[in-house]
C-alpha cells in the first residue's frame, strides 16, 4: 500500500460520507438480514448504483458466510479485505520498444486535458519521449490549453486550428510519432457528451485511424471520470465502454468529492480496471490505483 497516505488524504470527503455510514453500520447490533439490507441502502445512496449495490451486498453476504465472519468483531476488517478483492487495478506500462498510444476520453470538465499533462510529465521525467495530439478541435481553447501544457512540459504537439477534422490530427500525429521514435503519444479527444451520437462516430473514426497505423505497438483507451459527478460518471463510462471498448478509467478530483463510491460502481459494476486516481492538484497527486489503499482509506 505504497500510496496509503495520499489515499487517506484524498478520500477525506468520501470517508465522511460513505465511510462514516459504513462505520456506524459495522458498530451496530443489527440482525443479519437488517445488516445486509442497510449495507445495500448505504451503497445506493453513495453513487454505487442500484445493481452494483445489490451485487456488493449479496457477494459480501456470501463472503461472510464462507469465512464465518458475521457476528464477529472483525467484520469491518473483513469488509476492507472483501472490497479490496473485488476492485480491479490497472498498471499503465509503456511498450519496451516502439510506440504506446493512449487515447483519453471523457466529458468536458472531467479533467481530461490536465490528466494528459500529468501523465506526460511523469513519463517525460522518467526519460521517455512523449507527444500530444490535440484531437479536441471542437471546444473553444482546447487546442490552446493542450499547447500550453506541451510548452510547460517541453514536449511536441500535433495540432490544427479549431474546427479541424480530429481524425486528420490523429493521422498526422501517428505518422510524426513513428518517425520521431516517440515512446508515448497521448491523444486528447472531444467530450461534448450532450451530443453523444456524433461524438461516438467521431471517436470511432479516430479509433479506426489509430488501429490502421498502430501495427505491433500498444494502444490503450482510458475514460477520464470526474468523481464529483458521481453516478453521472458511471453513465459516461458505460456509454464510452459500449462504443469504444475501454481498457480502463482514470478517476479525477477524488479529493474534492464525497462521491468516491462511483469507483466501486465503475470497477465492480462495469468490470473496468482503474488505472489512476487524482487526489490533489499537483502532478504527483495523480497516483496508481491501489484497491487495498482505497478500501482501507474509507475508515
Amino acid at each position: 500500500m505504497k500510496f496509503i497516505k495520499k489515499f487517506q488524504k484524498g478520500m477525506g470527503k468520501t470517508r465522511q460520507n460513505l465511510g462514516s455510514k459504513l462505520g456506524y453500520l459495522f458498530r451496530s447490533k443489527k440482525s443479519e438480514a437488517e445488516f445486509f439490507d442497510e449495507l445495500e441502502e448505504i451503497f445506493i445512496s453513495s453513487d454505487v448504483g442500484i445493481e452494483t449495490s445489490s451485487k456488493v451486498a449479496e457477494d459480501f453476504r456470501k463472503y461472510c458466510s464462507d469465512n464465518s465472519v458475521f457476528g464477529k468483531e472483525r467484520i469491518k476488517e473483513s469488509f476492507v479485505e472483501f472490497l479490496a478483492s473485488i476492485l480491479i487495478p490497472g498498471d499503465f506500462i509503456l511498450n519496451e520498444e516502439g510506440l504506446t498510444v493512449l487515447m483519453l476520453l471523457g466529458a468536458n470538465g472531467s479533467g481530461k486535458t490536465t490528466t494528459a499533462a500529468k501523465i506526460a510529465g511523469k513519463f517525460k521525467t522518467n526519460g521517455k519521449k512523449v507527444m500530444f495530439a490535440a484531437a479536441d478541435t471542437f471546444r473553444a481553447a482546447a487546442v490552446e490549453q493542450l499547447h500550453e501544457w506541451a510548452e510547460r512540459i517541453g514536449i511536441p504537439i500535433i495540432k490544427q486550428q479549431q474546427g479541424a477534422d480530429p481524425g486528420a490530427v490523429v493521422f498526422d500525429a501517428m505518422i510524426s510519432a513513428t518517425s520521431k521514435n516517440i515512446d508515448l503519444l497521448i491523444i486528447d479527444t472531444a467530450g461534448r457528451f450532450h451530443n453523444k451520437v456524433n461524438l461516438t462516430k467521431e471517436l470511432q473514426k479516430i479509433d479506426k485511424i489509430i488501429k490502421s497505423k498502430i501495427g505491433d505497438n500498444k494502444y490503450m483507451k482510458f475514460a477520464v471520470l470526474d468523481a464529483t459527478a458521481g453516478s453521472n460518471s458511471y453513465t459516461q463510462a458505460e456509454v464510452f465502454n459500449e462504443s469504444m471498448n475501454l481498457d480502463g478509467v482514470v478517476i479525477t478530483k477524488m479529493d474534492s468529492s464525497a462521491r468516491g463510491g462511483v469507483t466501486i460502481a465503475v470497477s465492480y459494476g462495469l468490470g473496468l480496471p482503474v488505472y489512476m486516481v487524482g487526489v490533489g492538484e499537483k502532478p504527483e497527486d495523480l497516483i496508481p490505483f491501489e484497491p487495498d489503499s482505497f478500501a482501507a482509506s474509507l475508515f
